[in-house]
């Protein structure tokens, strides 16, 4: 008897022969081919979400919905959805107090509910501060970095400047930084002195250009003329060119004559004759007439002919008689003079103050001058110095209170100590109808004794 046995091993597998029947060996691949695709299985749970409670058409039978505003969980839905489950735990303990931070404009005082571990920030300064057993203590940080400035020359003006800051020498390159109290040289931004680089090679000689002459009437020949040398005329404006061989006329710098412009307006006119005008042919308002019988001088106003001065000179009244000595002219004559110096201190800053005098004897024309010296004195800080001339006994420095034809005098000086200034008057005229004084009154601006002082010469001379 005998059997057919089959046997089924890894290919890996040693198999050996045990019986007298005849045995087969077959070699079965690792994998096999792919079965059957299996049925579809049944539709899993699905699990929704949203703000609120889930509407009954919301979601399958089976699904679950998360309230992201309640946070609790409903489900699986069954038809309708079943009451939530809470996900929020129990409210825990209140933890420790963590530490604050407060801000304001200086170092911190008493700060209400402050506790050890609070911060305050100086937003003046940048300091921070960090409270400790107690108290706030001293700053224990900076929120400002180093502030970099810059100048010419060492450091200076600088406001509030802070640890580390840097300051820039423009004018050398020096760099400074400050230590807390002082500025300290710490470097220098300039390089070394670079060597002396190689001289470079001369250039090639370039080509002569055409050069200007000028000259009044045509060229002649020039020495060094070359081609296209130019050369003005100025006599006529012609302008030649040098060919090589000989000068040719190229042009004129001179314009085309332009056309004749609008006649001008009439400008006033000159009559004269003796008497007073009358109606005047083509007269014009601006027009001027002379009266040659009296020297008056009109001028025709709104279509009427107006006295506007007198061309004669003052008759004289005095007379100057010849002499052989230096004798001085007698009262009354023209060039009778006098003088009278005097020497006061002003009554005060910003007072105005009688300086001087002087009588002029009788009446007449006179040219007054004078001469005012001030003088500081040691420690005033003056700084505005005023004068006038004036017929006023009562001193007030304004121009009303000059002598007509003078102006107030106005020195301004930077605030210092012994000044020595001087102002002048020179042919200032005073017709007087009587005997008259003429008064020097003065005015300084100053800071502290002693006291500003002038000494004024007040001159006459009769002119007449």
């Amino acid at each position: 008897m005998s059997w057919d046995i089959v046997v089924v091993a890894d290919p890996t597998t040693d198999v050996g022969v045990i019986g007298d029947a005849e045995a087969e060996v077959i070699e079965v691949p690792e994998q096999g081919p792919p079965g059957a695709k299996g049925d579809k299985g049944d539709k899993g749970s699905t699990l929704l979400s949203g703000f609120g409670p889930p509407s009954g058409v919301v979601g399958l039978d089976g699904d679950y919905y998360f309230d992201r505003t309640a946070r609790d969980l409903r489900g699986p839905k069954d038809g309708t959805w079943p009451a939530s489950v809470s996900l929020v735990g129990d409210t825990g303990p209140q933890g420790t107090r963590g530490s604050l931070f407060y801000t304001g404009g200086g170092a911190p005082g008493t700060i209400s509910g402050q506790a050890d571990g609070d911060d305050y920030l100086d937003t003046t300064t940048g300091d921070v501060y960090t409270r400790a057993a107690g108290s706030w203590g001293a700053p224990v940080g900076n929120i400002r970095g180093a502030k970099w400035y810059t100048g010419s020359g060492a450091p200076s003006d600088v406001p509030d400047p802070r640890s580390k800051d840097q300051w820039l020498d423009t004018s050398t390159g020096d760099v400074y930084q400050y230590g807390g109290s002082v500025w300290a040289l710490v470097g220098n931004i300039r390089g070394p002195q670079g060597i002396q680089g190689i001289q470079g090679i001369q250039g090639i000689q370039g080509v002569r250009g055409a050069l200007w002459y000028t000259g009044s009437g045509a060229p002649g020949t020039i020495a060094g003329q070359a081609a296209n040398d130019e050369y003005l005329n100025t006599a006529n404006g012609d302008v030649y060119q040098y060919s090589g061989s000989a000068w040719s006329v190229v042009g004129n710098i001179k314009g085309l004559q332009g056309n004749t412009g609008n006649t001008g307006t009439r400008g006033s006119q000159w009559y004269y004759g003796s008497g007073a005008p009358g109606t005047i042919s083509g007269q014009l308002n601006g027009d001027l007439y002379l009266n040659t019988a009296n020297d008056n001088l009109y001028q025709l106003v709104s279509g009427t002919w107006t006295l506007i001065a007198n061309i004669r000179g003052f008759n004289s009244v005095a007379h100057v008689p010849g002499t052989t000595t230096n004798d001085a002219a007698a009262s009354g004559e023209m060039g009778e003079s006098g003088f009278n110096t005097s020497s006061t201190s002003v009554s005060g800053s910003g007072v105005a103050t009688l300086i001087g005098t002087v009588l002029l004897p009788s009446a007449g024309d006179y040219e007054i001058s004078a001469s005012l010296v001030w003088s500081g004195g040691g420690a005033t800080a003056s700084t505005d110095y005023f004068a006038i001339l004036s017929t006023n006994p009562t001193p007030s420095i304004t121009q009303a209170n000059c002598i007509a034809g003078s102006q107030v005098q106005h020195l301004r000086m930077p605030s210092a100590n012994d000044y020595s200034l001087c102002m002048n008057w020179a042919g200032v005229r005073l017709a007087a109808s009587a005997s008259a004084t003429v008064y020097c009154h003065g005015q300084v601006a100053y800071s502290s004794a002693p006291v500003p002082a002038g000494s004024v010469q007040i001159k006459y001379r009769r002119s007449r």
